[in-house]
């Protein structure tokens, strides 16, 4: 695949990242109920929801920055796959414990799929050397 094609894809996979990460960060309580998520009425889990946010921001920012600037992506490609991976298996995991909610299950769908073109995505920035 074309490295411009790569780019825009890396591009378009960080900004979508950053602009996911503003609700958790910004609105917990919003985040909360779109996805299926408990109420973050304690402090502590509000502060969860803003980490997970604040990830999903640094990380989009970055892999966007990479990508727009001519910068080695790869890496960040790698980190968000990472992410992304470990947030479904975590959400698999409260699956398997019995959470049913449909707006869980769509997030842990999003989760998976954005790990799914992750992985693709690395497999093609790593196999250029300028990425």
């Amino acid at each position: 695949m074309q490295d411009k094609t790569l780019r825009t894809l890396a591009k378009a996979l960080g900004l979508g990242t950053a602009a996911f990460g503003i609700v958790p960060f910004f609105w917990p309580r919003y985040f909360s109920r779109l996805s299926g998520l408990a109420d973050p009425a304690e402090p502590t889990t509000e502060a969860a929801y803003r980490s997970v946010g604040a990830r999903d921001l640094a990380i989009g920012l970055g892999l966007w920055s990479a990508a727009a600037h001519g910068g080695k992506y790869a890496p960040w490609v790698l980190a968000r796959l990472i992410c992304d991976t470990l947030d479904t298996v975590a959400a698999l995991l409260a699956i398997r414990r019995g959470e049913r909610d449909p707006r869980f299950l769509g997030l842990t769908g999003m989760a998976a799929g954005a790990a799914a073109f992750g992985a693709w995505l690395w497999s093609q920035a790593r196999a250029k050397p300028t990425q």
